[in-house]
């Protein structure tokens, strides 16, 4: 897995619950920090990490690119890039039996990070009606 340095750096912020700073400081081996060798100018109207993560998504064909910012995520399917936010990542990781999703989005609303309380309910509401049907 690639992660723009802007974007690490953004983990380690002061504001960013304690244990995702400490991981961020020391990443475990499967993580890659890698810079795009070009900030395309068509990303230049995103923060900083956005411009790295989408510049490095294209230049290395990722099949995934993570972003939860709305205007970062059209920016990207305008693109040609497949995106998933927070929310879609951990669905996945409950959907693998790796944890609670319900729970999950719960502990992530009480993070620094803004969720829309509407969107979560939907989300959660969409993941649970699917694995209802699923059973």
């Amino acid at each position: 897995m690639l992660v723009p340095p802007a974007v690490l750096s953004e983990l380690t912020h002061p504001a960013a619950p304690k244990v995702v700073s400490e991981w961020s400081k020391n990443p475990p081996p499967w993580l890659k920090v890698q810079s795009p060798a070009i900030l395309r100018t068509e990303f230049d109207n995103l923060d900083f990490g956005e411009r790295q993560a989408l510049a490095l998504a294209k230049e290395v064909g990722a099949e995934w690119v993570l972003l939860d910012d709305k205007v970062a995520r059209r920016c990207a399917e305008q693109h040609s890039l497949k995106v998933k936010g927070t929310l879609g990542v951990l669905a996945q990781a409950a959907k693998a039996g790796l944890l609670n999703f319900r729970e999950a989005v719960g502990l992530l609303q009480q993070t620094t990070m803004h969720i829309d309380a509407t969107l979560a309910q939907e989300v959660i509401d969409e993941y649970e009606k699917r694995a209802d049907k699923s059973k």
